[in-house]
């Protein structure tokens, strides 16, 4: 009998978990907050924190190692979720851009390395709409926005950062996503990219995944640079005014089933890095198919690859050391003359200081189904 007391008694002294909470932030007055920060100073790890409809556009300072800065929502606890009611309904940032020279006010700032989810609301105007110093960052169905040439819709650097179903509209030269060293295992899932601006540009990144989007009358699509790796697939780049992917500095991806349409040069490879495909249409380009430059290598297959407006396809300069052969074989040209396709493709057939070849025969005699074939069934398919 007394053992059983004792233990009850430690059995109600035993300390009890929190439960998770939800914390609401209506600017009617109707639930916790008025205001976004507050909800994350009382909100404990593992907290919801739900935000009403209006615009959220309270500065608040926040104190980071080194210095101190406006932000409109300061992370300053792990594993939070944030979930607005819906697209260009719960809004955080100003009506108008905002951020001077000298500062860099944010929308969200992490500093610390914490998780966090970010859902259903619009980001935008205010210099940085996501800065995150580490941790692992999700954000789904969100409208990201900007509307000046200094404006980063979100980055930094990122352990994991998960983009899903968001739109960016990146006008007045502004910037989707960056990534910087060491960041890895970056996924952008069925996003829409539009606006003269650049939609992703990733530095020294172990793993930038672009899956399922849509880059559309932008400035760039996607720069991986510094020895960034990853893929693209499933993607459409129409109408971009420069550079639909660009890869430099020893990058390395694969691209399968990507669209490029209407862009001044759809693919440059250049400085050394590699990029392995198949799949992929390149037409309508108005300078340049594909440029390729100092040392780069492509194997390239079972693609459409025309002429642009210029009569250029494959265009390749700057190759001075080890000769490079390049490989692209079994694709469609829009012909099936090799005199024609080779007039489109310059290489060290046409400037023997141009220290790179490019393979081309054999070729596939009409268009290639997007689909996969079996060994055979493509092969029968060319010259």
């Amino acid at each position: 009998m007394k053992a059983t007391i004792v233990f009850t008694a430690l059995i109600l002294l035993a300390p009890i978990s929190a439960l998770p909470a939800t914390w609401h932030v209506e600017q009617d007055g109707s639930g916790d907050f008025l205001d976004i920060q507050p909800a994350v100073d009382a909100a404990t790890a593992g907290d919801t924190i739900m935000i009403g409809p209006g615009r959220f556009d309270t500065f608040h300072p926040f104190i980071a190692p080194a210095w101190t800065e406006d932000v409109i929502v300061g992370v300053t606890k792990d594993n939070l979720t944030f979930i607005g009611s819906g697209k260009d309904v719960s809004i955080i940032g100003t009506s108008l851009p905002y951020g001077g020279i000298t500062d860099d006010p944010k929308s969200f700032c992490s500093i610390g390395s914490f998780d966090c989810e970010i859902r259903d609301l619009t980001i935008e105007n205010v210099n940085t709409g996501i800065y995150w110093w580490e941790g692992n960052l999700i954000v789904q169905g969100c409208v990201i926005r900007g509307n000046r040439n200094t404006y980063i819709g979100m980055g930094f650097l990122f352990n994991s950062l998960e983009v899903l179903e968001c739109d960016f509209e990146l006008n007045g030269g502004s910037l989707g996503i960056t990534t910087h060293p060491p960041s890895g295992n970056i996924s952008v899932l069925s996003c829409n990219f539009s606006g003269n601006g650049t939609g992703i540009i990733a530095n020294e990144t172990n793993g930038l995944n672009v899956e399922d989007c849509l880059f559309e009358d932008m400035g760039v699509g996607v720069q991986y640079d510094y020895g960034t790796t990853g893929t693209l697939s499933n993607c459409q780049l129409f109408d971009i005014s420069v550079i639909g992917v660009r890869l430099s500095y020893n990058s390395v991806i694969e691209i399968h089933d990507v669209h490029f349409s209407g862009s001044k040069e759809g693919m440059r490879i250049g400085s050394g890095s590699d990029l392995i495909g198949s799949r992929v249409v390149i037409e309508n380009s108005t300078d340049t198919s594909i440029l390729l430059m100092s040392q780069a290598y492509v194997n390239l297959t079972e693609s459409h690859i025309f002429p642009s407006a210029q009569g250029r396809a494959v265009w390749a300069y700057g190759f001075q050391y080890e000769h490079v052969t390049q490989d692209f074989l079994g694709n469609y040209w829009g012909t099936t003359d090799p005199e024609i396709i080779a007039a489109m493709i310059q290489d060290s057939n046409d400037d023997p200081t141009i220290h790179t070849t490019v393979l081309f025969e054999p070729f596939a005699g009409g268009p290639v189904p997007t689909e996969k074939k079996s060994f055979g069934g493509l092969k029968a398919m060319f010259r």
